[in-house]
């Protein structure tokens, strides 16, 4: 099965946009289409970004969360990217790096 790194913007789409491109996506992981790398660091800047951003409180945030957990694998990288200006993109890529992702 192809193993996918999704960037926080998938997720974070997925649920402010239902029906949406980014939704589809997120469904085929919720059903398991796709093996779903994700890292404590990608996590942690959903939460972020439902809290700070869309103001989403903090029992949807811990729904939304547990629901990525269940349906991915939690990978915690040991390599350290620093390629990319936008520093949480080096945490994507650390995952797929990891995980030894397809995509």
């Amino acid at each position: 099965m192809i193993k996918v790194v999704l960037d926080t913007n998938i997720f974070i789409s997925s649920f402010i946009f239902p029906g949406s491109i980014s939704d589809l996506i997120y469904q085929s992981l919720i059903e398991e289409k796709f093996i779903c790398l994700v890292s404590p660091d990608i996590i942690n800047e959903i939460a972020n970004v439902l809290r700070k951003k869309f103001k989403w409180n903090e029992t949807n945030i811990v729904s939304r969360l547990k629901q990525i957990s269940r349906h991915s694998t939690i990978l915690k990288p040991t390599v350290k990217i620093n390629i990319i200006q936008d520093v949480p993109d080096n945490r994507v890529l650390e995952c797929a790096v990891e995980g030894n992702a397809d995509l």
